[in-house]
């Protein structure tokens, strides 16, 4: 350490004879520190009440599949899966459709009516072809 200069930092900060004064600046920067997440300390919204019995049956099997034109599963992590798949034509060759895919060059797909709990309605628009699902429960 040279004459005049002092060792002092901020006070929780680092201080060191060794380092220098960009590489303790470094070190005290809060940016690098290792942020600390507390959980909010209140029951999950799953667990609530007004979530469970009737409502929670209610929402048992749906359209739950994300990424495919077609699926339906339960809320349960080994659940049996059901979807849809077809064949189409795609420059003289068979191509097979189940996970959407830009590259399938469908006109439109999505759902047209859905209620989130019991009933859905979807289109499906390929070249010369119109595919309409529906889930009822």
């Amino acid at each position: 350490m040279m004459t005049g200069e002092s060792n002092k930092s901020e006070p929780g900060g680092i201080k060191s004879p060794l380092l220098g004064k960009e590489d303790a600046d470094l070190l005290n920067d809060e940016s690098h520190r290792p942020r600390v997440i507390t959980p909010f300390p209140s029951p999950k919204l799953t667990d609530l009440p007004m979530f469970q019995g009737d409502h929670k049956e209610s929402l048992y099997w749906g359209t739950y599949r994300p990424q495919v034109y077609f699926g339906v599963r339960a809320r349960t992590p080994q659940s049996l899966v059901a979807g849809l798949m077809w064949l189409g034509a795609k420059d003289g060759k068979t191509v097979m459709r189940h996970f959407c895919d830009n590259s399938d060059d469908l006109k439109s797909f999505g759902w047209r009516e859905h209620n989130g709990i019991d009933f859905g309605r979807q289109e499906l628009l390929e070249q010369d072809m119109i595919l309409e699902t529906s889930f009822v429960k």
